[in-house]
């Protein structure tokens, strides 16, 4: 019994034949056969594996046979599932250890690795953006070692093996481990990186998406190969390439959208022909696949012509490097052997090219005998068939086929009935001819004498009947389909003295007004009254002039060159209609649009309406749009909402020197270069500057306590201690002595200065006083300096200078006390 496991790593067994697959030196690959375990049998899918010799496997192929109830499957190490779904997304330049790769490529892959020598480094250019085992190949190609997989623990070789199972040589590729590897393009996670943010500057931040399919809920996150690509210029196509990736080749179920038959599944192309194709092209087919599957098996008899020379080896590396071009080399492989041929590169190399195994070989020939047995049989039926038509029914049957000329003839009795076809044309002849469907003449139709049995007239839809010579008596109007009827004037009335149309001057218009008329080239005009539905539903009412579309409930409503939305009445916007659309005009200007709601109006989407508007401040925001109005008498404040996406507002002009842009404020701004930048929980003001005018015109005599800090955000400054921690007090002058030696400046700021110069509102620069923060930091006294982030220095801590003199004044104080009562003692 086999052990197998479902996606939720559930154990289910069944009864299994498994032999290793094409036993190349250190593969570890195998296929098999399910024979019984319904389990396994009734819902075996995508994501399945099993347990042979203690190793985990995953399946990467599967196919049902209905005749015998079993299930043939291929299936690969998990070593090798794994490393080739984890996906690399950075590349390597230069010299680096061989450790170091190996050190980024298992990261994060729950694999290990033991190097058993010692490589040189080896120089890689954009070594990586790729999956981890084609990363993995090209080190082990690159050292020139093999490797050995025991449960997680991958250990790596500096010499080849020899019939180890388990070790697998270098230049070894995935792609080879498995003819057929319909589940190897299932993917359920992928990243993309696009144009640089500085194309001259390959380190700076590149366009970057990821999309992740729902299926990752159910098979974990399965990583397709990164796209990467300084093409992509724009986030929603990159993601949208990421999407068809990941997506195109299996539906939102984990099942495959299309499945590919080859050449070793001869007996799936067989079931798919005798399902879908006729007869004919049954034996068409199946001739075409013994001819295709005939041309694939020649090639194992290329030595019966003598002229090649055939090799025997137990590897392939065993075979002759100065063989002649189409000589054969059999190679052991397991039980079996494996066929290459001398072959000639483009660039006149040769090399020994792989082209057939004993699996592939014996499943030729057993298509070759089957397409050519049920081509016969088809072949067989088809003259059995036609005969027992044919029996009974004719004395003689004939057909001649001469150069100029095709006779068909069927005689019975005195009886003959023929189709002849030469050069002149064809001729029918028989005692009676049926032609049972529609037929079509599509030339001149002549009939003997010009009788016609029962010719149903309404049949003419074409042509020209000549009053002079036909006489109609109580024409059917509603039978004349199509032709021309001419003459100055035209009436058409229910009955005399009736209202009607009138067709004169090529127009048509009501009999006894003008209110409707239609005339070529005019179109239809209508001067008064409306056309509607039966229950106004859609109305045009000229004398009005509306347009309007009314359910039971609600109306919309065109007019005066404005839209209307009402409920439940209609045909007037006085009865204050809940939105409008009109040219009235708003704010400056006067003959702009006008979107109007009667008492609430909210523009957003139907993802994000769902939410409570009465809301701002408590919870998570899920509302994105703006929203203003009341509710009744109870008015609301106008909301504008980012849901969780945050909120953007940009303009004004452009500023800056290197990287310009607009003035804007980010409401849910993320500082954080690798996330998403509209998703925090900050608030972001960009501009030259950035203006409070309340904030100066409101005083207080309190003391400064707002900070700026190196990355913009405003912290308010405290001092109590539930706000400190490794708190360590002192009474140590050391702090004010070194202060007291610091010289005193004056001098012009040069931003004042710049503004000055640029701005006419700017007042007059004047001579600052105060210190200097290098001066500071000379004399020793770095903690009443401040640096930005990266450590430049850009101002003096001022409030802490009075406290670092606190004990030099403490001294001083203590020592005058100590004159004084020693002047005093005196």
């Amino acid at each position: 019994m086999i052990k197998f496991k479902d996606i939720k790593n559930s154990t289910h067994l069944a009864v299994t034949e498994i032999k290793r697959k094409h036993s190349v030196n250190g593969e570890k690959s195998l296929s098999g056969t399910i024979y019984s375990g319904d389990d396994v049998l009734n819902n075996i899918d995508t994501g399945w594996g099993l347990e042979f010799d203690s190793e985990p496997y995953v399946i990467t192929y599967y196919e049902h046979h209905d005749s015998d109830n079993t299930i043939s499957f291929d299936a690969i190490h998990k070593f090798f599932w794994d490393f080739s779904k984890k996906m690399f997304y950075r590349n390597f330049n230069g010299s680096n250890t061989i450790d170091t790769y190996l050190g980024n490529i298992f990261d994060d892959t729950g694999y290990k690795y033991a190097l058993n020598f010692r490589p040189n480094a080896v120089s890689k250019e954009n070594f990586g953006m790729t999956n981890k085992m084609s990363m993995f190949n090209d080190i082990i190609n690159a050292i020139d070692a093999e490797f050995e997989v025991n449960g997680t623990l991958v250990s790596i070789y500096q010499k080849i093996g020899t019939d180890l199972s388990t070790i697998v040589r270098h230049g070894f590729n995935l792609s080879d481990m498995s003819i057929e590897n319909d589940i190897s393009g299932f993917a359920t996670y992928a990243e993309g990186f696009g144009v640089h943010a500085n194309p001259d500057d390959q380190s700076s931040p590149q366009l970057h998406a990821v999309y992740e399919s729902p299926l990752s809920k159910i098979y974990g996150r399965i990583e397709a190969e990164p796209i990467d690509d300084e093409r992509y210029t724009i986030q929603a196509n990159l993601l949208a390439a990421l999407k068809s990736k990941v997506d195109d080749e299996f539906t939102a179920d984990g099942l495959k959208v299309s499945y590919t038959v080859t050449a070793g599944n001869v007996s799936s192309v067989q079931r798919y022909q005798e399902a879908n194709a006729s007869i004919s092209s049954r034996i068409n087919n199946a001739i075409n696949t013994a001819d295709q599957a005939n041309q694939a098996a020649i090639i194992a008899q290329i030595s019966a012509n003598g002229k090649n020379t055939v090799y025997r080896a137990n590897s392939v590396d065993d075979l002759p490097i100065n063989a002649n071009e189409g000589d054969l080399g059999w190679v052991q492989s397991g039980d079996g052997l494996v066929l290459y041929i001398y072959t000639k590169r483009p660039n006149g190399s040769y090399f020994w090219d792989k082209r057939i195994d004993p699996e592939m070989g014996q499943q030729i020939e057993d298509g070759v005998d089957d397409a050519v047995s049920k081509a016969q049989d088809y072949t067989d039926k088809i003259a059995t068939d036609t005969n027992n038509r044919l029996a009974g029914k004719a004395d003689v049957s004939q057909v001649d086929i001469l150069k100029s000329q095709i006779n068909l003839a069927v005689k019975k009795g005195d009886v003959i009935n023929q189709i002849n076809l030469d050069t002149s044309g064809a001729q029918i002849k028989a005692s009676s001819i049926v032609l049972d469907g529609p037929t079509t003449v599509t030339d001149a139709f002549y009939a003997k004498g010009g009788n016609f049995k029962n010719l149903n007239a309404s049949n003419i839809t074409v042509g020209t009947l000549n009053g002079n010579n036909v006489n109609l008596i109580n024409l059917n109007a509603s039978s004349i389909t199509t032709g021309k009827l001419s003459g100055i004037t035209m009436e058409f009335r229910a009955s005399q003295g009736s209202k009607g149309f009138v067709l004169r001057d090529d127009v048509i218009r009501m009999y006894d007004d003008a209110t409707f008329s239609i005339q070529s080239g005019i179109g239809i005009k209508m001067y008064a009254g409306s056309i509607s539905s039966p229950n106004n539903g859609i109305l045009i009412d000229v004398d009005k002039q509306i347009i309007s579309a009314s359910s039971y409930t609600s109306t919309a409503m065109l007019k005066n060159g404005g839209l209307y939305l009402m409920q439940p009445n209609i045909f007037d916007e006085n009865n204050n209609p809940y939105f409008s659309l009109t040219n009235d005009g708003s704010g400056l200007n006067f003959s702009g649009a006008l979107l109007k709601g009667r008492e609430y109006i909210a523009l957003t989407t139907s993802d994000n309406s769902d939410s409570s508007l009465d809301n701002t401040r408590l919870g998570q925001e899920t509302f994105a749009g703006i929203a203003a109005g009341r509710n009744g008498n109870d008015w609301k404040p106008t909301k504008v909402g980012g849901a969780s996406r945050g909120v953007f507002i940009s303009g004004g002009h452009k500023y800056g020197s290197i990287m310009q842009a607009s003035p804007s404020i980010t409401v849910g701004y993320n500082p954080d270069p690798n996330s998403n930048s509209f998703s925090g929980t900050r608030i972001s003001l960009e501009g030259e500057y950035v203006h409070i005018q309340s904030a100066y015109d409101n005083t207080t005599s309190a003391s400064s306590n707002v900070v700026v800090y190196g990355n913009g955000a405003l912290l308010r400054s405290t001092s109590a201690t539930k706000y400190k921690t490794s708190i360590h007090r002192t009474n140590g002058s050391h702090l004010g002595d070194k202060l007291l030696n610091v010289p005193m400046a004056t001098w012009y700021d040069k931003a004042t200065i710049r503004r000055f110069k640029e701005e006419k509102d700017e007042q007059k620069p004047r001579v600052e006083f105060g210190m200097i923060a290098e001066d500071l930091a000379d004399a020793g006294l770095d903690w009443l300096v401040v640096r930005d982030p990266n450590g430049e220095i850009e101002g003096i801590k001022y409030d802490r200078l009075a406290v670092a003199l606190i004990p030099v004044i403490k001294n001083l104080k203590q020592e005058i006390e100590e004159l004084k009562n020693e002047r005093s003692s005196n």
